[in-house]
C-alpha cells in the first residue's frame, strides 16, 4: 500500500521515433482529484540517446506522495520541434511544431500516514 511520504515511481510506456530527440513525456500529479484537477509538474523525460528508436521504451521519474487521499498521476507524451510549456499539463496539437500528442492518467488511493514523529 502507498502512504502520504511514500518515494515512488511513476513509468509510462513509449515509442520513441528516429532519434528520439524531440519525443518528450511530461509527468504530473494531483491530490484534487476531480472535475477540475490542479495538475502539480514532477519532470519532463525525452528519448534522446534512446538506442532502439522506433521501438516500446520505459520512461520513468520517482516523486514523493503529498497528503491526501486519492491522488493521480498524468503523463504527456508528445513529439514537439522547440519550446515547450511544461506547465501546461494538457497540450494541444497546434500547428506544424507539434505532430502528436497523447495524455493519459491514473487514479489511485494513498493511505493516510500516521506514523508521529519521536523526538
Amino acid at each position: 500500500n502507498m502512504r502520504e511520504g511514500d518515494s515512488v515511481t511513476v513509468t509510462a510506456t513509449v515509442i520513441c521515433w528516429y532519434t528520439g530527440a524531440n519525443d518528450t513525456a511530461d509527468f504530473y500529479y494531483a491530490t484534487n482529484v476531480g472535475q477540475t484537477p490542479v495538475w502539480v509538474f514532477i519532470d519532463s523525460v525525452d528519448c534522446s540517446g534512446v538506442a532502439s528508436a522506433g521501438k516500446k521504451q520505459q520512461l520513468s521519474v520517482t516523486y514523493s506522495l503529498p497528503k491526501g487521499r486519492r491522488h493521480a498521476v498524468r503523463v504527456n507524451f508528445s513529439y514537439r520541434v522547440g519550446d515547450r510549456d511544461v506547465l501546461s499539463s494538457c497540450v494541444e496539437s497546434t500547428g506544424e511544431n507539434e505532430f502528436y500528442n497523447d495524455v493519459d492518467d491514473l487514479v489511485f488511493a494513498v493511505e493516510e500516514n500516521t506514523e508521529e514523529l519521536l523526538i
